[in-house]
């Protein structure tokens, strides 16, 4: 069955913002536009601001995923980690002063756009799209064309990037981890089927793979609107309580 593609109207990813003229490509001797590392000669590092948690760590390149994009990159993160409750008292204050990071990975609203593009505080993106991602100009030229319209301005630029939700409830946005080391343990392969990942998770339970004696170890944990919804699709269907 085709599925449905639901388009959400948050402005989140990657709003880019200047300081200076000059683009990240201008400014990066040698700078690598077709593949890793990005920056083959030096490392650059960009601030990027997002909203914060109570559950994130206070420095997200602690994560190993973080570690290695950097490594892949040779781009270094750092992270501007700004709690709801402040953020667009924050926002507003960085917009006013002229302190801006490199990058906004969070919710910036329309009139924000509208009353600081134009005037060169955020990037004008629709040339470096073309020039340097090819996936987004994929998607909002072929696949899903009216994203064009929702992300240009009155002015006709692009200053964002909407997020794209694709599928009934986000079914392949929620990405699940799996301890290899508990497999190594227990001389399991990486379940391929949902049969082989319920006999994984019972194997879990119930064999001790950390191996500190006792079948005390929690063999799947998540939250239910990001994991379960997402990573399952209709078998945990969001209408439900888990």
């Amino acid at each position: 069955m085709r599925q449905k593609r639901i388009l959400s109207l948050i402005l989140v990813c990657m709003l880019v913002l200047l300081s200076s003229a000059s683009t990240l490509a201008e400014t990066i001797p040698n700078f690598n536009a077709e593949g890793y590392p990005i920056c083959p000669d030096e490392k650059v590092t960009l601030r990027v601001m997002i909203q914060s948690r109570a559950e994130m760590p206070s420095d997200l390149n602690v994560q190993e995923i973080h570690q290695r994009a950097e490594e892949i990159m040779n781009v270094h993160i750092e992270w501007i980690m700004v709690p709801t409750d402040g953020w667009n008292e924050k926002k507003n204050l960085m917009l006013a002063t002229g302190d801006l990071p490199d990058i906004i990975e969070s919710k910036i609203n329309e009139s924000d756009l509208v009353r600081y593009g134009p005037d060169g505080t955020f990037v004008e993106l629709t040339d470096l799209i073309d020039k340097y991602a090819h996936n987004i100009n994929k998607l909002i030229d072929t696949e899903m064309p009216e994203l064009r319209a929702f992300n240009t301005a009155p002015d006709g630029n692009i200053y964002s990037l909407f997020r794209v939700n694709s599928g009934p409830w986000m079914t392949t946005n929620g990405v699940g981890m799996m301890n290899m080391q508990w497999l190594k343990n227990l001389g399991l392969e990486v379940p391929k089927t949902l049969d082989e990942f319920t006999e994984v998770l019972r194997a879990f339970k119930t064999r001790d793979p950390n191996g500190n004696g006792k079948a005390d170890e929690i063999p799947l944990s998540f939250n239910k609107n990001i994991f379960a919804n997402n990573g399952f699709g209709y078998i945990f269907s969001y209408k439900k309580s888990i």
